[in-house]
């Protein structure tokens, strides 16, 4: 989307552009910049240019931002997901390291977070911070942020324990916020082979991995896809042969369920129930995964 220009007493920031990469290559390409990043440090301009692309074209909003007076662009920051109105956004932030300890990157993030809660209407703002990562732990604290979770999030780097932090628009207008009771419910499916079973949830639904941890692997979690829509989703463990196929999960589904179902047959996906209009007034489909789990997608008829 089109981002609008934004000023702060120090800084100024604008959209995020292809002919940035050069100047973001200074942190993406530093080792330590990265040290707690989702990805690996980049190996050279090509591949810096290739990220900044990626970014451009999968996520919500980014700007990069400098010093007043100055065009050179220092860092980014922005929404990784979910900028529209009473969505839940996903947040990030980097910086070069040189300008590390001078409160720039919480400035930046307070700027394009007004935007998003001011202009935009946002519900939530949402910061996945790899736990060791003390620094930028400190700059969601001063933005306001308050630690929701905890999750161990399988990216390109390998299994990565994250802690999640979140501000809601009630926090962010300075209303006095209840601190919640639960994060949500977990199911967990008893399954022989995990490994299997979570490319069942990929393939057959379209799930998305979020961390599978063992060799052989021992559990494994599976999450709507795209990750960012929330910590929802479904725990599989492994067990033996005798304990697994006795689970039952609800997926509620998309307005296109029929779409959904038909992919998941198309996929040899073992149907229990064919899809259709029930008399309790939703529109269901059951399927059975590999060892023999009931598992029901369904939407409002």
């Amino acid at each position: 989307m089109d981002l609008p220009a934004l000023q702060t007493e120090r800084l100024w920031l604008r959209g995020l552009a292809l002919q940035d990469a050069a100047d973001l290559h200074v942190a993406f390409g530093d080792a330590e910049c990265m040290r707690w990043w989702h990805r690996p440090p980049t190996r050279s301009l090509d591949e810096t240019a290739g990220v900044v692309a990626d970014m451009i074209e999968r996520d919500a909003g980014h700007w990069v931002f400098g010093e007043q007076g100055s065009q050179e662009v220092l860092g980014h920051v922005g929404f990784v997901s979910g900028l529209a109105r009473g969505a839940h956004a996903g947040f990030g932030y980097g910086m070069r390291r040189a300008y590390w300890g001078r409160g720039y990157a919480v400035e930046a993030a307070r700027a394009a977070l007004a935007f998003g809660f001011d202009e935009t209407g946002i519900e939530r703002a949402e910061f996945w911070i790899h736990a060791e990562n003390l620094r930028s732990i400190r700059v969601a604290e001063k933005l306001g942020c308050l630690r929701r979770s905890e999750a161990l999030l399988g990216y390109e780097i390998g299994p990565t324990p994250s802690v999640i932090y979140g501000l809601t628009a009630q926090q962010w207008r300075g209303e006095q916020v209840s601190p919640p009771m639960h994060y949500g419910v977990l199911p967990v499916l008893p399954v022989r082979d995990v490994r299997a079973a979570a490319e069942w949830w990929r393939d057959v639904l379209g799930f998305h991995i979020s961390f599978m941890f063992g060799e052989p692997p021992q559990v494994a979690r599976v999450i709507p896809d795209p990750p960012w829509a929330g910590m929802g989703g479904v725990q599989l463990s492994r067990a033996e042969a005798t304990q697994a196929g006795h689970g039952h999960v609800f997926v509620m589904a998309g307005p296109d369920i029929d779409s959904l179902a038909q992919r998941a047959i198309d996929a040899g996906g073992q149907v229990a129930v064919p899809l259709g209009d029930r008399p309790w007034g939703m529109r269901e489909i059951e399927l059975r995964d590999p060892d023999g789990n009931s598992v029901r997608l369904s939407r409002p008829a």
